[in-house]
């Protein structure tokens, strides 16, 4: 009787010989499942639903809270958002010893738009938008301390706000006769530009302008370090002030205030006053005010238009302060309004 030859590869004999024995035990469990019906596995289907809309809600929950507790992760996301929103572009540029932020939307005639205290591009961002569709290419900047700019180098005066607008033209590569738009202590700062060194701007427009004597509101309400003080500013700023703080108030609050708070006391100092000086403009100008601004008189614009008559004057219905985020639109068609004519007009309201 001969011997069988023993089967080659002996191992994976084995091991298919378990792997058997495994698909065995596994369709005996579940053999075992199905014996109740399927309702195990409908219990997961059942939980797997029920988890879904549930995790979807804390991830919402996640993202509309964790704005309020981080402010710098509310801080990121509005800055971005608002520039997709508006397609706005940028970087940065060094800029006597300064690292300086910008940003361009549109395309056309260029326009370059200073912000105010405790401000930024940001904010700026939906007026920029409404100027691009009246064909202009608008150029924003960060002063130092503010917004995505460094802290400053160099203690940050109203005259040294203006020589950095003027470098970042020049770094910018735009044209010495670009209009300046300015708001609030921008507007300042641009009216001194246009004063001091009238061959570096071209026309100007001063929104909600101060410059002038008039009784500020308390000091906290101008720099608020606090929610409080921030929702005691809001009916100051705001014609209609928003149930809720709006991201313009939550970047005051986050925000390292050295700068601006350098930037103050220089003004206050009254050494930067256009008293007596706005009599000599020799640009062409558009001072605009929110109708109802409780921060910045309106009677302040008025007088300030008053004293040259290379300035005119109107108003935007229905806005306060923060003209340029209440009404961009129609704030955007005044501006365009008066950049597109060749000569100053009559003064005119909106």
């Amino acid at each position: 009787m001969r011997h069988r030859p023993a089967p080659q590869g002996g191992p994976r004999g084995a091991r298919g010989a378990s792997g058997r024995a495994g698909v065995a035990r596994r369709r005996a469990r579940g053999g075992r499942g199905r014996s109740h019906g399927g309702r195990a596995r409908g219990g997961h289907v059942i939980a797997r639903r029920v988890r879904g809309p549930a995790l979807a809600a804390t991830l919402l929950a996640v993202v509309l809270v964790l704005p309020f507790v981080v402010p710098a992760v509310g801080l990121g996301l509005w800055r971005t958002a608002t520039r997709v929103r508006t397609g706005a572009t940028g970087g940065a540029i060094g800029v006597d010893g300064e690292t300086i932020a910008w940003a361009s939307v549109g395309r056309g005639e260029p326009v370059l738009l200073v912000h105010g205290l405790r401000g930024e591009i940001t904010v700026l961002l939906p007026l920029a938008a409404q100027l691009a569709r009246h064909g202009r290419r608008v150029v924003l900047v960060d002063l130092p301390g503010h917004g995505r700019s460094a802290q400053p180098a160099r203690p940050l005066t109203l005259a040294r706000a203006a020589e950095l607008v003027v470098a970042a033209r020049e770094r910018l590569g735009l044209p010495a006769d670009t209009p300046l738009v300015g708001h609030s202590l921008g507007a300042w700062t641009v009216a001194w530009i246009s004063l001091a060194r009238p061959e570096d701007c071209g026309d100007v427009v001063l929104i909600s302008p101060p410059g002038l004597p008039f009784d500020p509101p308390p000091y906290p309400l101008l720099l608020p370090r606090t929610a409080r003080d921030a929702a005691a500013a809001m009916p100051l700023l705001f014609a209609d002030p928003p149930p809720a703080f709006p991201p313009v108030l939550h970047v005051a609050v986050a925000r390292e205030p050295r700068a601006s708070y350098e930037l103050l006391r220089s003004v206050l100092t009254g050494r930067y006053l256009l008293d007596g000086l706005v009599e000599g403009e020799s640009r062409r100008g558009l001072v605009v005010v929110g109708r109802e601004d409780r921060l910045v008189p309106p009677s302040i614009g008025r007088e300030l238009a008053a004293r040259s008559p290379r300035l005119e004057y109107a108003e935007i219905a229905h806005a306060s302060h923060m003209v340029v985020w209440e009404r961009p639109r129609e704030l955007a068609a005044q501006v365009a309004r008066f950049l597109d004519q060749p000569s100053s007009g009559a003064s005119s309201g909106s």
